[in-house]
């Protein structure tokens, strides 16, 4: 009997997490928790399956990019918006540069290989754009862009 009880336990925990991962690997939309009409978009604190630019108060304000959207995560449980792009180093500067047009605050650092848009450390100026930090950054094979509320 016990046997018994111990192999059902064990078949429902093993159904349990194959319903899960085969949602997550299904292409669905993802959660949708908050109030968020954007399909795939977390607001609770976890990572966001939609390819598209959000449309939230992180993001209010700021050009739309252009090119291939990898990966969005949504948090605002932790304060940030995050958008992979597939862009070249001009692709990064071109948005750099419209971010500046928009009136957002920092640096273009023009290296050699890769490019980054942050804030200007040696400046008293108000770093932040509509009450967030802003940055563009290598990661991994693309560029990332940072919405997220000031350190506190």
């Amino acid at each position: 009997m016990k046997k018994a009880i111990i192999l059902v336990l064990a078949l429902v925990l093993a159904l349990s997490l194959l319903t899960a991962c085969g949602e997550k690997d299904s292409g669905g939309t993802g959660s949708t928790g908050g109030n968020s009409n954007t399909p795939g978009t977390s607001q609770g604190g976890g990572n966001n399956t939609a390819k598209e630019w959000p449309e939230n108060k992180y993001t209010a304000g700021l050009p739309k990019p252009s090119g291939e959207i990898l990966d969005v995560a949504v948090a605002d449980k932790y304060g940030y918006t995050t958008v992979d792009m597939k862009w070249t180093k001009e692709e990064a500067q071109t948005y750099g540069k419209a971010l500046t047009a928009a009136g957002v605050p920092g640096l273009g650092d023009m290296g050699d290989t890769q490019y980054a848009f942050t804030r200007d450390m040696s400046s008293d100026a108000d770093p932040y754009f509509n009450g967030y930090l802003v940055t563009i950054k290598p990661y991994d094979d693309c560029y990332r862009i940072s919405i997220e509320t000031p350190d506190e």
